[in-house]
């Protein structure tokens, strides 16, 4: 399923700085070893959009053990995609929701229902981070967003977590690359993402302090109705209020 764009983003190490050097591999995420709660505001701005558009699913895409996106139960039917240790908690935890078996670095298409995506919001909060080939995701979302109406996408912003300096690969061993907020961009406008907001939210609930990047794409229908509604003032300054 390669996208047109496949071949660039990977010859221009996508997108970031010269001299990069990514983890080739990564130890698995288990979502349990984590303490505090990273990336709350990101599932709050989910719960306000979802709200504001009148959105039936939540569709987290690498949700971990869920932890976060069962909160938005039973406001919203939650949908969570993840593998192995987290999909086997999630399933156990959660049985009122609905969990998807995929690895993300798969070329495997994964398909939704175009009435489900049509009415869902997506979530992938920090995770392309730990993705060996996320050209494969990108190709993934770049179909689902030819329906859903929005994608909330977050991921450590580099130069603030470990200086303008860094070449990598991360410190932490579960992370396979990270980008600062304008190679974040530039790669998602390489493959023709509608990004209708760019910019800093908060890392975790402990100290409170912006250190993670957040994409907020739109539908790739610059008309479609639901999408075109992140453009509004009002919606603006809610997304701002929260993050």
């Amino acid at each position: 399923m390669d996208h047109p764009f496949f071949q660039q983003a990977v010859r221009k190490n996508y997108y970031l700085k010269s001299g990069y050097v990514s983890r080739e591999q990564p130890r698995y995420c288990y979502d349990t070893l984590m303490e505090g709660v990273w990336q709350p505001q990101v599932y709050a701005l989910a719960r306000e959009l979802g709200m504001t558009l009148r959105c039936k699913y939540v569709i987290d895409i690498g949700c971990g053990t869920a932890s976060k996106l069962v909160k938005l139960y039973p406001d919203f039917q939650i949908i969570g995609i993840d593998y192995g240790e987290n999909l086997q908690a999630s399933r156990s935890m959660y049985p009122f929701g609905t969990w998807l078996e995929h690895n993300l670095d798969s070329r495997h298409k994964l398909n939704f229902e175009k009435s489900i995506l049509k009415d869902a919001i997506l979530v992938c909060a920090d995770v392309i981070e730990h993705l060996v080939q996320p050209v494969h995701f990108l190709c993934n979302l770049k179909e689902w967003m030819e329906h859903a109406a929005v994608c909330l996408l977050s991921t450590p912003e580099r130069d603030i977590e470990q200086g303008a300096d860094h070449r990598g690969p991360p410190p932490n061993p579960s992370h396979v690359r990270e980008w600062n907020l304008d190679e974040l961009a530039t790669l998602f406008r390489s493959f023709a993402f509608d990004i209708k907001f760019a910019g800093l939210t908060v890392s975790e609930n402990i100290t409170h302090t912006k250190r993670t990047s957040l994409l907020v794409l739109g539908n790739n229908d610059p008309y479609h109705a639901k999408s075109a509604l992140l453009e509004s003032r009002e919606v603006r300054k809610n997304i701002m209020r929260i993050i």
